[in-house]
């Protein structure tokens, strides 16, 4: 399946996600997630890139990056000095050779900010949505940088985003506290669960497009549902599945569904 074009961010600011080879574990021990932290708190500093968050999970990392090209690189090019260092302390302390991150990273663009609100709090909130008991209090995310009393000089935009919710420093931290106690609405990049053992692919299609009050009836008629084409390209990506296993169980035909999924990048 070729590569999708990435869709450029106006604003700048990225939401990105990276993860282990083949799903791996990379962030095994304490050390390795502080070492990507210095690595990329280093990095984004070289690159006059801004850090509003970040959380790492034991195969998996969020960052939301703003960047600055008159300043600095890419956000491509940020993110390639971030996984090639990270990849070269882990295959040394491993004694091991090859790739470490499983394909290139993935990223949406963050266009407003009430998103980018958002999306901070999801990151925040990954390690209670993968069942770690810590949740917010969760030591390898950028949340306790945020309502820290100490500030920290590494991470100065965090005053940025906390101005977000009032002048006055105190109160916006308390702000922010109890925004990331709200329910979370809207769809994030996130791991792709993909297509469990036993699973029959109909029943999986089925309630994937009933998260997004579609049917597949609604399939049928792909060419007049404009948003029928982000919900295949989503579906592939978290399952796994081809294009030509997903026209067989749908009932599509194969190469009008390939044309359709491969048209352009699907909407954040």
């Amino acid at each position: 399946m070729p590569r999708q074009a990435r869709r450029k961010s106006q604003s700048g600011i990225y939401h990105i996600m990276v993860r282990g080879n083949e799903r791996k574990p990379i962030f095994n021990e304490p050390q390795d997630k502080d070492k990507l932290i210095d690595i990329l708190l280093d990095k984004k500093r070289a690159a006059c890139a801004r850090l509003y968050a970040f959380c790492i999970m034991d195969n998996h990392a969020h960052f939301v990056v703003r960047e600055d090209q008159e300043c600095g690189d890419s956000i491509e090019t940020l993110m390639k000095r971030i996984g090639v260092a990270y990849a070269t302390y882990y295959n040394q302390k491993q004694k091991r050779v090859g790739h470490v991150f499983q394909d290139r990273y993935r990223s949406e663009p963050v266009e407003d900010e009430a998103y980018l609100l958002s999306v901070i709090r999801y990151v925040h909130n990954n390690p209670q949505k993968a069942g770690d008991r810590q949740g917010l209090a969760y030591p390898w995310s950028s949340y306790g940088l945020y309502v820290s009393e100490e500030a920290d000089g590494r991470l100065g935009e965090i005053e940025e985003i906390l101005e977000m919710f009032h002048a006055n420093q105190a109160v916006a931290k308390q702000s922010f506290q109890s925004f990331h106690l709200e329910a979370e609405a809207g769809r994030f990049l996130d791991v792709p669960s993909g297509l469990g053992i036993g699973q029959e692919p109909t029943v999986v299609l089925q309630d994937f497009l009933a998260k997004y009050k579609l049917t597949l009836e609604d399939m049928q008629k792909i060419d007049g549902l404009p948003e029928m084409r982000d919900v295949l390209w989503r579906f592939m990506q978290e399952t796994g599945l081809s294009v030509r296993k997903i026209a067989e169980i749908a009932g599509i035909n194969r190469e009008r569904l390939r044309k359709i999924v491969m048209s352009k990048e699907p909407s954040p």
